[in-house]
């Protein structure tokens, strides 16, 4: 909110306002983002004494013949003197790049005397309808299709597309559907690489990516987001295409929006750009937070921006192909996308040729990069540049046989954190490590080691005290909510994953298969789910805080920082975390844990 106010005083008419009226104007100001080509006003459009500002990018204002006859920067207005008189716009106006404008109700003092709301009415955000099942799904932001056969000729969609005002325009292909957009017919045949009369087939992106009917539009969000695109073809129970959603129709286009900020980054031309790229991301992740946004969803935006920054910092960093071609895994929190505000990436390597010493010194050039973004290598050492985390495939198939035949619960338990939390960050690769899930599942020893551990984590509560704290060293005093609330929860996930034989998606996507699966009831399954929720808005909120004041962001905090409310949803998490813990154990004949 100072960030919007501060830009709108800095620039006129509002730079005459006070700051209590500045303060009052940003409370009501929504946000737009548009893609580069997108048309932001029509000729005619009412103006609604809304004044449209430009805060990053640039529009480009047509006259009647559509050549463009003036150009409106950051800190510009289009057309200011229609939008105080009230009056429709002249001349229309598109977005000449990726543009994000502030739509600003002009206070009274600004437009004639009129009075123009200065109060949000207690409404949602726009952000925070995307996550509300109340406020809409996929469908409400829905186009209808266009539809063209994969020999139809680049022109030919062209023209259709510009007569449907559409972006994109489904094509079928001998193997499936796909989907072209008007920035990838721009972006192949304005560089030459095509030509128009080529068949679309040629620049379709295949397979589409699509998204169910009844998702909700935070579902939507999340998955443009997740997979760097713009637009997901909406399907039916059947899996019939019935329209198509674009980011611009669904999305809070917040300065820091991660799907802007996603987008900065892909387009760093080296390492300069993609440190300077990646500055809002921390932001970014707080803002979200902040606006009260379920963590979960936060988690997966927060965990598509990391990829985006690993892969551009792997693209950027000259190598060998034979370098180049080594699978980048994330680990932990992040491969399971449920990081924390103030997680660390932890990462490994598998490749197939090349000398030892040259991967792990490509690898160490990767990270360095990685850290001068902001983002923080894992402390504890679980990095690609670790010889333990960067082997040939066939050593890494070879260490797990033999971790296998250990019975050392530590060890057991980091190997079962590798096997099932892991995931290929960058598109087109694949885990090798996918093939190791079925022979965990079948080894009767591991699984038997690894369930005594899982069930022996215990929640920190104390018989006397609500919370066992730690009681020396630097942390003296404080709760360990990562260790005690969150790891319980996640190691049950990550065992029932391993049993069920399917590693994919976080911890609580896992728990909803081992209810399904029946290792689980489903009210244990809501219990722990519920616990999980609890301890990651908690610490979440307090590695906000930590964020804000510059002091490191950690698992721990102190009892005493908790609201009443807090407390007791805490208590009630470690409980509920601890009788499905014992309930799991008897049923498993371990009445001693």
């Amino acid at each position: 909110m100072k960030e919007i106010a501060d830009f709108l005083g800095a620039h006129p008419p509002f730079s005459g306002l006070g700051a209590e009226e500045l303060q009052q104007l940003a409370g009501v100001v929504d946000v737009a983002y548009h893609l580069a080509g997108d048309q932001v006003v029509a000729v005619g459009q009412p103006s609604l004494a809304t004044a449209l500002m430009v805060r990053v990018g640039k529009l480009e204002v047509l006259g009647p013949a559509g050549a463009v006859v003036d150009e409106v920067e950051p800190g510009d207005l289009l057309a200011e003197d229609t939008a105080r008189a009230d009056l429709p716009y002249p001349n229309a106006a598109r977005a000449a790049e990726d543009t994000l404008v502030y739509l600003v109700p002009l206070p009274a003092t600004l437009r004639g005397g009129r009075l123009a709301p200065v109060s949000g009415g207690g409404q949602l955000t726009r952000t925070e309808r995307l996550f509300d099942a109340a406020q809409g799904r996929v469908t409400d932001s829905m186009h209808p299709l266009i539809t063209h056969a994969s020999s139809a000729s680049i022109a030919e969609v062209a023209r259709a597309m510009s007569e449907a005002h559409t972006s994109c325009s489904l094509i079928t292909m001998p193997d499936g559907i796909g989907v072209v957009t008007d920035s990838d017919m721009r972006r192949r045949v304005a560089t030459g690489e095509v030509p128009t009369s080529a068949p679309v087939g040629s620049v379709a992106a295949v397979p589409a990516l699509t998204i169910d009917s009844g998702a909700l539009l935070g579902d939507a969000y999340l998955a443009m987001v997740e997979a760097g695109i713009h637009h997901l073809v909406v399907v039916d129970p059947r899996g019939q295409p019935i329209g198509v959603t674009r980011v611009v129709d669904v999305a809070s286009a917040e300065l820091r929006d991660p799907i802007m900020v996603r987008g900065v980054v892909q387009r760093a031309r080296d390492a300069d750009e993609l440190v300077a790229a990646s500055a809002l991301f921390t932001l970014s992740i707080v803002e979200l937070v902040e606006r009260g946004l379920p963590i979960d969803y936060v988690a997966r935006l927060q965990s598509g921006l990391v990829d985006t920054i690993l892969c551009r910092a792997v693209a950027l960093v000259p190598a060998e192909e034979s370098i180049r071609d080594a699978v980048w895994l994330l680990q932990g929190s992040m491969a399971r996308r449920e990081p924390l505000p103030g997680s660390d990436v932890d990462t490994a390597l598998c490749w197939r040729d090349g000398d030892p010493a040259e991967h792990l010194a490509h690898a160490s050039r990767v990270l360095r990069l990685v850290e001068r973004t902001g983002l923080a290598t894992c402390e504890r050492g679980a990095n690609a540049d670790n010889s333990l985390f960067n082997r040939s495939d066939r050593d890494w198939r070879r260490a797990v046989a033999g971790w296998f035949e250990q019975e050392e619960e530590a060890g057991v338990l980091a190997l079962a954190s590798i096997i099932a939390d892991n995931r290929a960050v960058c598109a087109g690769q694949v885990s090798p490590l996918a093939g190791v899930v079925t022979a965990a599942a079948g080894h009767e020893r591991f699984m038997d080691v690894l369930a005594r551990h899982t069930l022996s984590r215990h929640p920190p509560l104390g018989f006397v005290r609500d919370f066992v704290v730690q009681h020396s060293g630097e942390h003296r005093g404080h709760l360990d909510l990562k260790k005690g609330g969150l790891l319980p929860v996640t190691s049950m996930a990550r065992w029932l994953a391993l049993r069920a034989g399917d590693i994919s998606g976080n911890s609580l996507e896992r728990l909803d298969r081992g209810a399904d699966a029946g290792l689980i009831t489903a009210e244990q399954r809501d219990m722990l789910a519920g616990a999980y929720r609890v301890a990651m808005k908690v610490l979440a909120t307090e590695q906000v805080r930590a964020i804000q004041a510059g002091r490191k962001p950690t698992g721990y905090l102190r009892p005493e920082q908790l609201d009443p409310l807090e407390r007791r949803q805490l208590r009630e998490a470690f409980r509920a975390i601890a009788a499905v813990q014992a309930e799991l154990a008897a049923a498993a004949g371990m009445s001693r844990l």
